[in-house]
């Protein structure tokens, strides 16, 4: 597994990726580990993620104790996870995304002193703690979106942070208009298939700073009651600091008790950046979130100091579970090959309703002469060619819809 799904592995069993502290714990853990993984290095929780400088433990202990091998670490690389070598016990910096085995760091009463399972087994080398070394069977603590055989109802619920630290232009216009996109991508109320009358994309909206309101909830909406639902919404308002677990714990209170979500559920956050300390404050409502829905996926914008997203796409990942729904910036969330659309389709394999339409309208009055008649229809067909060649984003040409308008006396 790699830094993200470990760590996650690591908390379901109530800790974290080891963190070290002497040199006795050190030499104990490499050697154990040679003794029990095939590979030359195992995963820490060592990194550097949050400023690509300081290193830290994932647990927020002390860093107070260090082994690295000769020329680490290297500052300003891209290798910010600490792995260890089996065989010399030294430190070295590497891609956090490297599937390595790991070491856990599991309280003694959570750990449970009787279970082994295969590819897993426990020592001690103190009294506090108990360290799972673990190569389980699975790679991901977020599970992919399933496909389903017939069209549903998907929900669509995007929690959006606007707090201070966010560039309010950007945000009023170009977060606006995401939401838009990816809601609009699925049918609305009155264009939903006659056989799958519900099979429509219901969106919700959350906006946060310290404190979470539900600002669009859930409902059945016309196309142009959608856009207008954003658009009344969907505002700048500069407030305080950023909570992602306050945004979160609305997302679980509105989906639990006030909400008619489907199972078919996205959620989307968008910020500018997820700290350590929002990991760890986050991480029981992050997890009850995961259990709920079939996408968990964020995006980072640009706030007044800039994307901390960019900057360092690791947190996010963390947040979510899965490295694979995190999005450095929204060009890449839309991105329609690799974006968010293409995995929320899986869960709403339904017939889309048409995504632009083109309208033709000639005068054929009888002062338009015979061969401009012709050139008018011959222009329209070159067009209609020329769009269906390239219709652009998600559109496929099956989704372009057109009609021609003839007047004279009448139309």
């Amino acid at each position: 597994m790699d830094f993200v799904n470990s760590e996650s592995y690591c908390r379901g069993l109530g800790g974290h990726l080891v963190g070290i502290h002497n040199g006795f714990d050190n030499i104990y853990l490499a050697e154990k580990a040679r003794s029990l993984f095939g590979q030359d290095q195992f995963a820490t929780g060592g990194n550097r993620v949050k400023n690509g400088q300081n290193w830290t433990w994932i647990s927020e202990e002390p860093f107070d104790f260090t082994d690295w091998a000769n020329g680490e670490s290297q500052n300003g690389d891209m290798n910010n996870c600490l792995h260890i070598n089996v065989g010399t016990a030294k430190w070295y910096s590497v891609d956090c995304f490297l599937s390595v085995p790991f070491v856990c760091q599991v309280p003694t009463v959570n750990f449970p002193s009787s279970t082994v399972t295969q590819g897993t087994s426990s020592v001690s080398p103190s009294s506090s703690v108990t360290i799972s070394s673990s190569v389980p069977t699975s790679t991901s603590t977020t599970t992919a979106p399933k496909q389903t055989n017939k069209c549903q109802t998907i929900d669509i619920l995007f929690i959006l942070d606007r707090s201070q630290s966010i560039e309010d232009t950007f945000y009023n216009n170009d977060v606006k208009n995401f939401v838009k996109y990816i809601g609009g991508a699925f049918s609305m109320s009155g264009e939903a298939p006659m056989d799958f009358p519900n099979a429509l994309g219901r969106i919700a909206v959350i906006q946060f700073t310290d404190e979470a309101t539900l600002s669009v909830p859930l409902a059945r909406r016309t196309r142009s009651e959608f856009i207008s639902a954003i658009d009344n919404n969907v505002v700048y308002q500069k407030g305080g600091t950023t909570s992602i677990k306050n945004a979160l714990q609305k997302a679980v209170d509105y989906l639990e008790n006030g909400s008619t979500a489907t199972d078919n559920l996205v959620v989307v956050i968008v910020t500018d950046g997820v700290s350590t300390q929002d990991i760890v404050d986050s991480q029981p409502v992050a997890d009850k979130l995961r259990k709920r829905v079939h996408m968990f996926t964020g995006v980072g914008i640009p706030g007044i100091n800039g994307n901390d997203i960019e900057a360092n796409i690791t947190n996010l990942a963390l947040l979510l579970g899965n490295p694979d729904y995190a999005f450095s910036n929204i060009t890449f969330a839309e991105d329609s090959l690799k974006g968010i659309l293409p995995d929320a389709l899986k869960i709403y394999p339904c017939p889309t309703v048409a995504c632009k339409g083109v309208i033709f309208i000639g005068e054929m009055t009888e002062v338009i002469v015979q061969e401009r008649k012709e050139l008018f229809l011959n222009v329209t067909m070159q067009i209609a060619t020329k769009i269906n060649a390239n219709p652009g984003g998600s559109t496929t040409n099956d989704q372009v819809k057109y009609a021609i308008t003839l007047f004279g006396e009448s139309i």
